[in-house]
């Protein structure tokens, strides 16, 4: 139980108990008063000074409670405020321990291991990407040579003579476009060389 709270209970039950008791002076200072006047039409002369006394003496002791409700108020703010401090002060010191539960167990050694652990995995990974890609590329890398002469083969299936209806789709060696070489009938002087053109 927070004791503020509770000292401020216990100050404002006894200001209140307080205003209590000043209201009943008051309300009795207003009877007498009534009296009072009522001996003074009368011509009770003797009566009336003694209401009189008794009219002033409820004044000052409703001025004098009046002072300690005041003084009450005064205090019951002034445990408010030590009790709204003391709720600052509790809330700072937990800060301060959980920051320093935190800077325990942080380990910066940990923590730039990890940093580097994870620079290195995604170093691997970018060079996993990189070789799947390439894979990829290979994949799909078709030969143009390869893509002619199955050209070449399903016109042949298709019952066209390539020679003579497709002359442009025929590919010959590079050498043989370039210089017009007829092969099966050129003598280069070499056995060996001959025996491979006529290979071809």
């Amino acid at each position: 139980m927070n004791p503020f709270k509770s000292q401020q209970r216990a100050i404002d039950k006894s200001r209140r108990t307080i205003e209590r008791e000043r209201e009943k002076m008051e309300r009795q200072r207003k009877k007498n008063l009534e009296e009072f006047k009522k001996m003074a039409q009368n011509g009770n002369q003797m009566g009336a000074k003694m209401m009189a006394k008794d009219i002033v003496r409820l004044q000052n002791q409703s001025n004098n409670v009046g002072k300690v409700s005041g003084q009450l108020k005064g205090l019951s703010m002034k445990v408010q405020n030590a009790n709204s401090l003391n709720t600052m002060s509790n809330a700072i010191q937990n800060s301060a321990q959980a920051m320093n539960i935190v800077n325990q167990n942080l380990n910066i050694n940990n923590l730039q291991n990890q940093g580097r652990e994870m620079i290195k995995q995604n170093e691997k990974l970018n060079m996993k990407t990189d070789m799947i890609n390439d894979v990829m590329d290979n994949l799909y890398d078709v030969n143009e040579d390869e893509s002619d002469e199955l050209y070449q083969q399903v016109l042949r299936e298709a019952g066209f003579n390539v020679a003579q209806q497709f002359p442009n789709s025929v590919k010959q060696p590079v050498y043989q476009q370039q210089n017009n070489i007829d092969i099966k009938n050129f003598k280069s002087g070499d056995n060996e060389l001959d025996d491979l053109l006529k290979q071809l």
